[in-house]
């Protein structure tokens, strides 16, 4: 129609118009509009629909290309989170062999118990110290208690037990009997992990 509204200054003037919203059901992207309809005064009701039609797939497109970008974003950031987790994981397992080769160089070794003393995980170098497999080594300080020397046994259960009732170090040396039968001094120290008590507060 005539003396159409909304138009870009500067337009042609136009004697006919259809416009169509380029839109989905959450979102308008634009608009597509006809002008001038050829050899006709007025669009049919036939060119409605069929523009109808056209802008509906291109609300359908811009939607789908947004949803791509979306995804696209997501696996990226995906990606970068996955090579972050496996180079920490790679830091770690570095730094804990760099900690196994010094305490194997130092004759040093560590074990992490749990609130019952049982055995969750010690270092490579801890079997070695007491000329076992792994599979032979004692499952809690019960265990460990059995390849001591007699008279230590009693000031090395003291000293677990204080360390963990007080959640406080503790260093004490004794006298451990090997597989192979040889006796060894050992000085270990018991220090508490902060923040892992149970709920008895062990």
């Amino acid at each position: 129609k005539a003396n159409v509204e909304g138009l870009p200054p500067g337009h042609p003037p136009v004697r006919s118009f259809l416009g169509v919203a380029v839109a989905t059901r959450d979102q308008v992207y634009g608009w597509l509009y006809y002008a001038d309809r050829s050899g006709e005064k007025e669009f049919s009701e036939e060119d409605e629909r069929v523009a109808g039609v056209l802008a509906a797939k291109l609300g359908l497109l811009y939607e789908n290309a947004q949803f791509y970008d979306v995804i696209q974003r997501h696996a990226a950031k995906l990606q970068i989170e996955s090579a972050e987790r496996a180079q920490a994981q790679a830091s770690l397992q570095e730094s804990r062999a760099g900690l196994n080769r010094a305490q194997k160089v130092a004759g040093l070794a560590h074990v992490i118990t749990g609130p019952e003393g049982e055995f969750l995980s010690w270092s490579e170098t801890l079997p070695a110290l007491v000329g076992m497999t792994p599979a032979q080594m004692p499952k809690s300080t019960r265990e460990w208690l059995d390849i001591l020397y007699l008279d230590d046994r009693m000031r090395f259960r003291e000293a677990a037990v204080g360390a963990g009732v007080a959640h406080a170090r503790r260093d004490i040396e004794y006298r451990l009997r090997r597989a192979d039968g040889a006796w060894i001094d050992v000085r270990q120290v018991m220090e508490p992990i902060p923040g892992q008590r149970d709920a008895q507060g062990r």
